[in-house]
């Protein structure tokens, strides 16, 4: 659909998405580029939104707009985004959330994507992933602004300026990003997005999936993936031989604490580093939920902290855990169909983009640990530097 602010109007662009907000979630936000919100420096909070049929989709509707970046009524010239959300009412997405093929299965990351699509007015353009970059883009000839850590694909034609906004798919229909803009490339096209899960982080939201009921429903948290409310003692799941959800739950509670904003590719690293310390068998644990939860090991389960209590009420209508989860439940078979099978372990082991690493740390964050100083790093993913042959 296409997507305008109606109320001062100066930029057309797509809607991406339906978020749902965390902390209230019978409240629904549609999101699209930013500078499609806000394209002029008289752009307030409350402009009415107008989001235009399309082909097979039999009425629009409208919402109230409630933030967006870059803003250039500040002046923005530099940000993280380029995303804007306003507020819905449930009732006006009818003829749209009957379009199942229009909404996400779940959130992906564009950098482990093997090809990226994206949807826009009626027709679909594919692509390769290229790299992250800090991208000078210009909004309507007026308004000029960087946008950093923009990721950079390579479309197979070129892209329009009504695309602004539009979603980033990869090959099993999860959002990957938004689009930003785009321009030609030598003989070929590049184009740019805003990752999914940090636009996701500014909003405190989740992407409503294909399937999914608009209203919040409680059966849309399978029993499985609930987090158990009493406190879990290292002590009490230590040895080898628990429950195959119990460790799957562990998991991705730490992979949520440890990476919830480095997408895929930074979760799945995080679980790497847990198998390979169970493969170690060394003090830092002998099985997913000892390494998991061995004293001062993985900062998030760390007792008496808050991160700790938000790991143990998280729940799987959070878009990120459900990633999680998902990672976890992949992980956790490998390193059970490898324990007597040595070609699946070597499966998992190639799989490893840390390259066998059982140590990391996020360099923007802290200060170098004692334990790696003077170690070269095997890997860097994200924000955070990947190390082995730590004793």
């Amino acid at each position: 659909m296409r997507a305008t602010n109606g109320s001062n109007p100066a930029a057309e662009g797509t809607l991406a998405a339906v978020l749902r907000f965390n902390r209230q979630p019978d409240r629904l936000f549609a999101l699209t580029a930013g500078h499609v919100c806000g394209a002029t420096n008289q752009v307030s909070r409350g402009d009415q939104m107008v989001y235009l049929a399309e082909t097979g989709i039999a009425t629009g509707f409208e919402g109230v707009l409630l933030d967006w970046q870059p803003n250039f009524v500040r002046r923005d010239s530099s940000c993280l985004l380029d995303a804007g959300i306003a507020e819905l009412q449930p009732d006006a997405l009818g003829d749209l959330h009957a379009q199942q093929d229009w909404w996400p299965t779940g959130v992906g990351s564009a950098a482990s994507s093997a090809e990226l699509r994206l949807r826009t007015r009626g027709k679909q353009v594919v692509g390769r992933y290229q790299g992250a970059s800090h991208v000078e883009l210009t909004v309507c000839g007026t308004y000029q602004y960087v946008l950093q850590g923009a990721f950079t694909w390579i479309p197979t034609e070129a892209t329009e300026a009504g695309d602004s906004g539009a979603a980033i798919f990869n090959e099993r229909d999860e959002l990957v990003g938004i689009h930003a803009g785009g321009s030609p490339a030598g003989p070929g096209h590049v184009a740019y997005g805003v990752p999914i899960e940090r636009i996701l982080s500014w909003a405190d939201a989740s992407v409503v999936r294909r399937g999914e009921a608009l209203a919040p429903l409680q059966a849309m948290v399978q029993p499985a993936m609930v987090a158990k409310a009493a406190p879990i003692k290292p002590s009490s799941v230590a040895e080898p031989g628990a429950a195959d959800e119990e460790e799957v739950m562990i998991l991705a509670r730490t992979l949520y604490g440890e990476a919830a904003g480095e997408g895929v590719a930074g979760m799945e690293a995080v679980a790497h580093v847990v198998l390979n310390r169970v493969d170690a068998n060394r003090w830092w644990g002998r099985s997913i939920q000892g390494v998991c939860l061995q004293n001062y090991q993985f900062s998030c389960w760390n007792e008496n902290t808050p991160t700790r209590q938000k790991l143990l009420g998280l729940q799987a209508t959070n878009a990120v855990f459900r990633q999680a989860i998902d990672i976890a439940r992949r992980l956790v078979n490998s390193h059970r169909a490898g324990e007597n099978n040595p070609e699946m372990h070597a499966e998992r082991v190639r799989a490893d983009h840390t390259n066998g690493a059982t140590h990391y740390y996020a360099p923007r964050l802290v200060a170098t640990p004692r334990w790696a100083q003077g170690k070269q790093r095997c890997a860097r993913i994200g924000g955070h530097d990947f190390f082995k042959g730590i004793a």
